[in-house]
């Protein structure tokens, strides 16, 4: 097994602990050494899913005990200005794909830095995806799909082929994209929703 490597969550929410939960894989944990929580809202030394909060967004500025962050929460913005500021500090973002993920034909899936991909995500072939996007549990994405930046997916989401999903865009859960439609920057879909035209 080679030298694991240090990473940090922020966030302490469904959705940080939930990727939290992506490290007790076998093959994830012998990669990656999970090292606490950061959470600006909870007591430092905080027990969360037996894991500690070790401190504030400024406390991990300060003291860079690693190099490797996750962004653990969806709300679009604020995900957005902490990335900025954290690679400002020159952290990273790391691309973690659960192995149970099924990527069928990887050799034509692009997939940016600080994307996260849940089990059970089905991508097929000529996709790309962008940095920081968040593909959940059962998503399934489509032949010529474009993913941008700062995109989140919640769980069971399908987009068929040839859609762009633009620059910070939330699809709720079980959204639906069923033609080859165009979703604007900063939109959120909420959970649900069947498109069938641009008209978002």
């Amino acid at each position: 097994m080679g030298v694991r490597e240090d990473i940090i969550i922020v966030g302490t929410g469904g959705l940080g602990r939930e990727i939290a939960s992506l490290f007790l894989h076998k093959e994830l944990n012998e990669k990656y050494n999970f090292l606490g929580f950061i959470d600006d809202y909870k007591k430092k030394g905080t027990i969360v899913n037996s894991q500690k909060v070790l401190g504030s967004i400024e406390w991990l500025i300060k003291e860079k005990p690693c190099k490797q962050i996750i962004i653990g929460y969806s709300y679009l913005q604020e995900r957005l200005l902490l990335i900025n500021k954290l690679q400002y500090q020159n952290f990273l973002f790391p691309t973690i794909i659960h192995p149970e993920a099924n990527l069928i034909d990887p050799e034509n899936i692009t997939i940016g830095s600080g994307s996260i991909i849940f089990p059970f995500a089905i991508l097929t072939t000529n996709i790309s995806i962008g940095k920081n996007v968040i593909i959940h549990l059962g998503a399934k994405i489509h032949h010529d799909t474009i993913l941008k930046d700062n995109c989140i997916l919640m769980p069971n989401v399908a987009i068929t082929g040839g859609a762009t999903i633009g620059f910070n865009v939330f699809l709720g859960t079980g959204t639906i994209c069923a033609t080859p439609i165009m979703i604007q920057d900063n939109s959120i879909i909420q959970a649900g929703t069947i498109i069938f035209e641009n008209t978002i």
